[in-house]
């Protein structure tokens, strides 16, 4: 688990799981992103194998970023000014990492 600071990052919660980094940083160095809420870390024992899977989904006034690795689950909610453009930034930067 890492840890993000800055001015784009609400207080509240800075923890990160290991999927969530790099998507994380993208979002961060994007100029629409506005602000980032890390949301808290669902845990749970599974003893099946789980790739990394992001789900993008749109939610009132914000986009939601669904986060699975193995072990856990992660959202984060990211503010823009460009929704679309946001989203769309994102599904090319997780296609172009094998996400």
């Amino acid at each position: 688990m890492a840890h993000r600071y800055g001015s784009k990052f609400s207080s509240s919660h800075s923890t990160v799981i290991e999927a969530a980094c790099l998507i994380v940083d993208y979002a961060n160095s994007l100029n629409q992103v506005v602000r980032i809420c890390l949301g808290r870390i669902d845990a749970y024992n599974d003893r099946k194998s789980c790739k990394n899977v992001v789900k993008i989904l749109d939610e009132c006034g914000c986009i939601l970023l669904r986060v699975t690795q193995k072990g856990g689950t992660q959202e984060i909610r990211l503010y823009t000014s460009l929704p679309q453009d946001t989203k769309l930034a994102i599904a090319r930067f997780l296609r172009n990492n094998n996400y």
